[in-house]
């Protein structure tokens, strides 16, 4: 779990239908899912809804904020037919899982069975299931049982209560959890509640007191940006142009430009200089 918001798990989170030669059978297994009363849902930004199967209509049925309806259609003629990491349809097929999404079931029908053509009888199985979509790469090796199945990663997103920041802030409730006083509250991004961090130029823990810290961005290569010297200060830094030189001391800023002087004298009795600056 981190502090922006995000904790990746890996389990079965999954629905799916294999076809046994033996038996001449479906085999079902099915895995609702519910996250409700706790501050966590599926990561509608990271995580994609996936059907894999050569004769799957997958449907994703779920609750949150709204409830939600969804899916797609995963199709192919043979296993020799899909092609490994493509996920368009051929084998594979994925769907935006939408924001909020606390419960889920996954459901199935058959594209063959609606209309009345031959049932797939090759011994592939059809699946459903979300997935940290950075993660998951088709293969064609998904279309059996294996075991990717029970370690699939799925990322989740967590926040405080069911308030936004406006409405928590009004109230100032004794369990406010931005308790630092170099800290903010900002709302979730999945439409339920808020979470906090560390103000700018400060690094931590903004749930504790003292838990924001001063960044020494001098120290930090990353965020040094000075031409000559830098010196840190609460919350923020300063960057100094060396002496016979102005501007704002920042590679991406004016940097450091040397004054030229230009001494003109006007004489024995009345020896001045005037300075010009360029």
């Amino acid at each position: 779990m981190n502090s922006q918001g995000y904790v990746r798990i890996v389990g079965r989170a999954i629905t799916w239908f294999c076809y046994n030669t033996t038996t001449g059978e479906d085999v079902p297994f099915r895995l609702p899912i519910d996250l409700k009363g706790t501050p966590f849902t599926f990561s509608d930004t990271m995580n994609k809804f996936t059907a894999i199967g050569c004769d799957a209509m997958a449907m994703i049925q779920g609750s949150g904020p709204h409830n939600y309806t969804g899916g797609c259609v995963s199709f192919c003629a043979t296993r020799d037919s899909v092609i490994n990491g493509s996920c368009s349809g051929v084998g594979c097929c994925q769907a935006p899982v939408p924001r909020g999404l606390q419960s889920l079931k996954l459901n199935f029908s058959s594209i063959r069975t609606m209309t009345g053509s031959k049932k797939d009888t090759s011994g592939t199985c059809s699946k459903a299931f979300i997935v940290d979509k950075d993660w998951f790469k088709f293969s064609t090796e998904d279309l059996v049982p294996n075991d990717n199945d029970d370690n699939r990663p799925v990322v989740l997103e967590w926040s405080i209560g069911n308030q936004t920041c406006e409405e928590v802030q009004r109230r100032k409730p004794p369990d406010y959890a931005c308790v630092d006083e170099h800290s903010w509250c900002y709302n979730s991004g999945n439409g339920i509640g808020y979470r906090c961090n560390c103000s700018q130029g400060y690094t931590g823990n903004p749930y504790v007191p003292g838990g924001c810290g001063d960044i020494d961005e001098c120290n930090d290569p990353r965020m040094n940006n000075c031409v000559w010297r830098c010196i840190n200060k609460e919350g923020d830094f300063d960057c100094i142009c060396p002496p016979g030189s102005s501007g704002d001391g920042r590679k991406q800023g004016s940097g450091c430009r040397k004054v030229a002087l230009l001494e003109i004298g006007l004489g024995k009795l009345f020896p001045a200089a005037i300075k010009l600056i360029s």
